[in-house]
């Protein structure tokens, strides 16, 4: 029996534009995200330049490739879920009628009522198959798949009066209706006979005479003439019923999820667990159609009930005592078939970020270490929205490295938003993304422990060839109303706006479309109205020159500090140190910028004075006379007004720019070392103490072991630079993983490291972190 189904007429083009169905994504535009990863693929591209023309007749449409498909395929009685997206049965229908496009048949002459009666006879009565008749007339065409007749005559000498009524499933339903929708048309004709009752003579009667059949077709395959599309792959997405996760219909069949977000269809009741520990928390937020009415309960391993919401909602709960939580997912109205996202956050006691996960040919490979503790590490892709999209999860690793796609298996297809990391432990990281032999950056793991209700962004060029992107994530649980402020060259505010972010939301904005910032502005501010401190904020600087390209993200510090360390400066050779500092405190205050050598003497001593939010911004060179004897440098502020500031390298167009950080730490780890035949990796390390430190530099490889160990004395304020090539041998830390700086004394220093590839296209660089 063949099916109703839509026949997408051209005008409003409903398969690649949604209109008429459910809109945007429309049918075309889901088979290319699951196939391709975006909505926009070669699948609806195709269908925009044949099936949608705003210019075509009113009945032009694909009622022909629809009714070959509705003979020859089942038809889809349910939606299902493809690669983590929701096809409604009109998306099912949809790709049906488009691969149908190319449909393989016979065509057959009805012109006559001898050959529409012999059709009839032969294909519905003959051979029990339906068979696609031309019912349209006056020049239009309207094809139906025919699959019954009834047909009587009345005798008069030697003619018979036929009046024949045929059935056809109607093309006028919605695309989502079920069933067949039964339409007829009755014919009038006659057939004169010789006396043998051979057919000898036939005419159309009565209103047939200008309104009557003149072609059918047999269809019997397809070759899909849309490029974008592949049969069996379109076959795939429509065999699907409901979601994966079925027969997940009680407690004891209730699918096991982790972080992520999940596609789900609400066809019956639903049962999810997940395992949790101890001071653990589970963050569930479900999103439904307006029109569903969906019922969420969360239980705990006993089976009691511990919330219950409805529709839109969100859950949160805390842990107390380890083992399998249940989520129950209950329709209202099962036939309706709602179809709903639910997005699981297993939060573990130390949260991190890694800001940048772009889209494209982007590469982005991470390295997570965990020294003194092994623990579970959860890996998950957010959204720019905020949303978890994938997971990864491991237990008892100490050093883990890898690329998202091929070694954590994360191949998202909702890049453009961040990585975050929960861990049962003190974890550090940094990440490094490359698109292909020019364009590198990367940045540290930002602890959303150091999240902040104000974030500072010292610094800003737009240039023909450079250009400022500010990136802002709200880490917080609540939406978030935030203050941005620019300020000129005298700290005065030039331009604010309030702007909105939900939770988990990352907004990028590239500083040539800031509103803002207005003649004169040279810095910037965002706070929270609210006062929490939810706020992590990073800095992209990209070159835009064709070749080579530079990029630097420089992550933020959260809190202003009254000194600040730049514990070594490149210049020579064609590099140079760039920096950019701004008085964050309500006052003003006189900032010393301390120059020190390599031995740590003191070289020189600029004293700037800034007032509240002014920032002073300068090459090394242009700060001291002594530029070539600058090793490293301390920056200091008065009257305990808070500063912050960032650096930047810069060699040629490469360029790696680095938050400038306190020394405050006696012991700093660095998780990935970069020491191949293409690859290198440079420390800049500094005593920021007042006595002599005994440093310890310990290599370690893949599973924790050390492979060298080797020992430097450094005086107060003295510099140390190196290569690890250098300073291990290349054999020793070619096998080496990851590094420990450590002072025997406990004094604070403080670091940076640069990577930087063989051929001069590729550099990246942060601070060495504790």
């Amino acid at each position: 029996m063949p099916w109703s189904g839509y026949w997408w007429p051209f005008t409003s083009g409903g398969l690649v534009t949604g209109l008429g169905y459910r809109g945007s994504p429309s049918p075309l535009s889901k088979y290319d995200y699951v196939t391709t990863g975006t909505y926009y693929g070669p699948a609806r591209n195709y269908g925009m330049a044949h099936y949608y023309d705003k210019n075509a007749l009113s009945w032009e449409g694909m009622c022909f490739c629809w009714a070959a498909a509705s003979i020859l395929e089942p038809e889809p009685v349910h939606g299902g879920v493809y690669n983590r997206t929701v096809f409604h049965v009109g998306d099912k229908k949809g790709i049906l009628t488009a691969a149908y496009h190319g449909t393989l048949y016979n065509k057959y002459s009805v012109s006559t009522p001898e050959a529409f009666h012999a059709i009839l006879r032969e294909f519905i009565n003959g051979q029990k198959m339906p068979i696609i008749i031309d019912l349209g007339f006056d020049g239009e065409i309207w094809n139906y798949p025919v699959f019954k007749y009834e047909t009587d005559f009345i005798q008069a000498g030697n003619i018979r009066h036929y009046t024949t009524t045929i059935y056809y499933p109607a093309n006028s339903v919605s695309p989502d209706y079920v069933g067949t929708h039964v339409s007829n048309c009755t014919y009038y004709y006659y057939f004169e006979l010789d006396g043998n009752n051979n057919i000898i003579k036939s005419g159309w009667e009565d209103s047939s005479v200008s309104n009557h059949p003149v072609n059918a077709f047999e269809p019997f395959g397809t070759e899909p003439q849309n490029p974008g599309m592949d049969y069996e792959t379109v076959k795939r997405i429509v065999s699907t019923d409901d979601d994966p996760f079925e027969e997940n219909d009680a407690f004891e069949t209730a699918e096991s999820i982790s972080s992520g977000g999940y596609a789900l269809m609400a066809i019956d009741r639903d049962f999810f667990k997940f395992e949790a520990e101890n001071g653990d928390n589970l963050n569930i937020r479900f999103n439904a159609g307006e029109d569903s009415n969906i019922i969420v309960r969360s239980y705990t391993p006993e089976r009691m009930l511990i919330q219950e919401t409805s529709g839109r909602s969100s859950q949160v709960i805390d842990v107390l005592r380890a083992g399998e939580y249940f989520l129950e997912i209950i329709p209202d109205d099962p036939a309706k078939e709602y179809d709903y996202e639910l997005y699981i956050q297993h939060v573990l006691p130390n949260r991190s970020i890694f800001p940048l996960n772009p889209p494209g040919l982007w590469v982005n490979g991470i390295a997570l270490l965990s020294p003194d503790d092994t623990g579970r590490t959860i890996i998950t892709q957010i959204d720019a929205g905020g949303y978890p999209d994938l997971s990864y999860q491991s237990r008892g690793i100490k050093h883990q490295l890898g690329i998202l796609e091929y070694d954590f298996n994360l191949l998202s297809t909702n890049a453009c938003g961040y990585v975050r990391i929960d861990s049962d432990h003190l974890i550090s990281g940094l990440q490094s993304i490359t698109d292909g032999n020019l364009l590198m950056a990367g940045s540290n793991l930002l602890s959303m422990d150091t999240a902040a209700s104000e974030i500072y962004y010292p610094y800003f060029i737009r240039t023909d060839n450079w250009e400022t992107i500010f990136g802002l994530i709200n880490t917080g649980d609540d939406t978030e109303e935030i203050l941005r402020s620019s300020y000129d060259a005298e700290g005065k505010i030039v331009g604010s706006e309030t702007i909105e972010l939900a939770p988990g939301q990352k907004l990028e904005n590239n500083t040539f479309y800031m509103g803002i910032l207005k003649a004169g502005a040279k810095s910037v501010s965002a706070s929270t109205l609210s006062g929490r401190a939810s706020l992590l904020g990073y800095i992209k600087f990209a070159n835009s020159i064709f070749f080579p390209k530079g990029r630097a993200v420089v992550p933020m510090s959260a809190e202003g500090k009254t000194e600040l360390i730049v514990p070594h400066v490149a210049s020579g050779s064609g590099w140079s140190t760039f920096l950019a500092v701004m008085n964050t405190g309500a006052e003003t205050a006189a900032v010393d910028f301390i120059a020190y050598d390599r031995q740590g003497n003191q070289t020189g001593n600029v004293s700037r004075v800034l007032k509240a939010n002014q920032n002073f911004v300068g090459k090394i060179s242009d700060i001291f006379d002594l530029d070539s004897e600058t090793a490293s440098m301390k920056i200091k502020s008065d009257n305990n007004q808070p500063i912050c500031g960032l650096f930047l390298y810069e060699t040629g167009d490469r360029l790696a720019g680095i938050s400038m950080q306190p020394a405050d730490a006696s012991r700093l780890y660095l998780p990935h070392l970069a020491s191949s035949m293409n690859w290198s990796t440079g420390i800049g390390l500094m005593n920021a103490g007042n006595m002599k430190a005994d440093l310890f530099f310990t290599l370690y490889d893949d599973n924790g072991e050390t492979l060298a160990v080797e020992t430097r004395g450094l005086g107060p304020n003295q510099r140390l630079a190196f290569t690890l090539k250098n300073f291990f041998g290349a054999e020793t830390v070619r096998d080496g993983r990851y590094l420990k700086i450590e002072s025997l004394e406990g004094l604070p220093i403080c670091g940076i490291y640069l990577i930087a590839s063989a051929d001069g296209l590729k550099l990246m660089g942060d601070v060495i972190g504790n």
